[in-house]
Formats: structure tokens, sequence, C-alpha cells
């Protein structure tokens, strides 16, 4: 007598996939805050494969009427922007999933869901570090590119027309911490920084972003209430005075942001104007929220492998874009 084949889903394999897709959702869903990606930089929320985002070469300003009035052009180039495939996940027997000594998923379901919200600020740091040469230098028309990178000493105010000079958003040079002559620097170099149509932007730098190693020592100098003035500490020996203290006019300047994200000890701190109308330094593209995908007993990958398993699936890509809204400084 033959015996038609009989399949049962064991209601403790689905149960157990069950909980784990509940704890990874319920922490997606709790994240205390924005990732400092998406706040600091252009967010685009957009399952398309390319992206072109046209950047504006014209800023706007007023002339006096000289005969036909002049009318600006907007978008003489662009950048691309690609997202990218990226994916976690686990999988086990079920034989053990349904052992009697099988305790959960100890907590593994929490920490997908949070390297999950961390990965835009994982792509930002690896793209920060990496310096790249900017898309926007690319000239579509005769196949060639300036090839300035993210930082770099001499970017055109406006690539089309080299008359309107150059600015930097790469320093160093004041110190090895964080301090007054860092600030001072930073907030006179974005203040004065060129826009397209040779004026200044007027920028101010609102956060800072620092590795976790130089994060104590900043947060130390932003949050204090009184600086040293170090011109008044220049005797020596027993005629060095250090009693003299100053309020720090620095105090909550700027917003500190340690990013674990960031390679520690590698000595750079970034500066960006998050401001509304600022130039964003880069652009998370993301393409929502993750795709789950579940392999019970019922799937293929069960029947040939006898292992249960879930993943997710992130679409998501961070690309630079603009060098007027950022400056880094080497603190050395």
């Amino acid at each position: 007598m033959a015996f038609l084949p009989f399949y049962q889903v064991s209601a403790d394999a689905k149960i157990a996939l069950q909980q784990f897709s509940l704890e990874f959702s319920t922490t997606l869903a709790a994240a205390p805050a924005v990732p400092w990606a998406q706040m600091l930089g252009h967010y685009n929320q957009s399952k398309a494969i390319q992206t072109t985002y046209p950047i504006p070469l014209s800023t706007a300003r007023y002339e006096r009427v000289k005969g036909d009035d002049k009318m600006r052009r907007l978008y003489a180039r662009s950048l691309r922007v690609q997202p990218e495939l990226w994916t976690d996940g686990i999988e086990e027997f079920r034989r053990v999933v349904e052992a009697p000594d099988f305790t959960g998923w100890a907590n593994e379901p929490a920490r997908i869901a949070i390297e999950a919200m961390r990965q835009p600020n994982l792509l930002a740091a690896t793209m920060l570090e990496a310096n790249p040469v900017l898309d926007f230098y690319f000239d579509k028309d005769v196949k060639a590119t300036t090839g300035q990178t993210l930082f770099h000493a001499t970017h055109p105010a406006n690539v089309l027309d080299s008359s309107f000079g150059t600015f930097s958003n790469d320093l160093s040079g004041y110190g090895s911490t964080l301090n007054q002559d860092v600030l001072k620097a930073v907030f006179t170099s974005m203040a004065t920084r060129p826009a397209p149509n040779g004026r200044v932007m007027g920028l101010t730098p609102t956060h800072v972003l620092t590795d976790m190693t130089a994060y104590q020592t900043c947060k130390d100098f932003l949050e204090s209430d009184l600086m040293r003035v170090a011109f008044l500490e220049g005797g020596a020996g027993s005629q060095k005075n250090t009693n003299f203290n100053t309020f720090n006019r620095w105090k909550n300047s700027i917003e500190l942001i340690g990013a674990p994200e960031l390679t520690a000890g590698a000595g750079y701190l970034y500066f960006v104007d998050a401001s509304p109308t600022a130039p964003k330094p880069w652009c998370v593209q993301d393409g929502g929220a993750p795709e789950e995908v579940i392999f019970d007993t019922s799937s293929d990958y069960y029947k040939q492998t006898k292992k249960i398993g879930i993943k997710y699936t992130l679409e998501l890509s961070v690309t630079a874009m603009l060098a007027q809204g950022i400056t880094r400084v080497l603190l050395a």
C-alpha cells in the first residue's frame, strides 16, 4: 500500500520564528532617535534603482537692471545615487529550536534591529573616512572630473567659473584637542565660504561629530563654564599663574555628537551646518523598513537543510554630495 506524504508544520518552530519577528519589530519601533547620518545629511526614502539629484550652481543675487533682465539657470550639474542591498539573519536546526533546553533567541532579534538602525551611520562614517571624489565635479559633457574629494584645500566656489575663487574645508594645525582656536577657525571658515555667485554663504556649524576617544574631552570643553586663558599662564616655574580663568564663550555653541561608528583614535572632527538651507554634505537614500524573509518548515530551504531561519534586507546607500556645509579638522 502506497503512503501519501503528509507534511505538518511544527507549532514550536513556527512560534519561535514569530517571537523572533515580534522582538525585532518591537525594537525597531522603539528607536530612541534618528540616526545622525539622516539628521545631518539629506534624507530621501525611495526604492528607485538610481536617483539623480540636480545640484543648483546658482545662488540668489539681485543685480541692478541694465538692459535685458538676466535669468539664472539652476541645474547644470547632478549626482547619481544607487542604493545597495544589505542583509543579516540567523538560521538553526529545527531540532535545536524544538529541544526542551532551547531558551530563546538570546536578544539577537534586538541586536539585528539596532544594527539596522545604525547602518546609515556606519555607511556615512565609512564615506567620511574614505574622503571620496565628489560626483558633483564630474562634467558629463566632456566626461572628465576636476578630482576634488569631499575634504579638499581648493574647492571651486563655482565649478563652471573659476573667477569666483576657491575655499578649503580641510583644516589642521590648531592643536590636539577641541579648543577655542579650532572653533574660531571653523566658524570663520564656514562663515566666509563663497557661494557659486561669489558672495559669502554665511554658514554656521551646528553640529560637531567625533569618535568616542575624543568625545569626553570635547564634552568637557563645550560644557565648561570657565576656560583657561593661555596667555595669562605664560610664566615659568613659580612665576606661572594658574589662577586666571574667563567665561567660556563657546559653551553650548555647537551640538556634540559622539559617533562610535567612526574609527577610534583617527583624530578628526567633522563640523556640519545642518540648518535647512545649508548645502548637504551627503545623501542617505533609504528603501524603507527592512524586508523580512522567514524560512519556516514549509520552505524549500528547510527541506534542503533541515534548518529554519529568518533574515532582513536593507536597501540603503550614503553618497557624498556637497563640500560647502562640512569642515574636517585634524587634531594633531
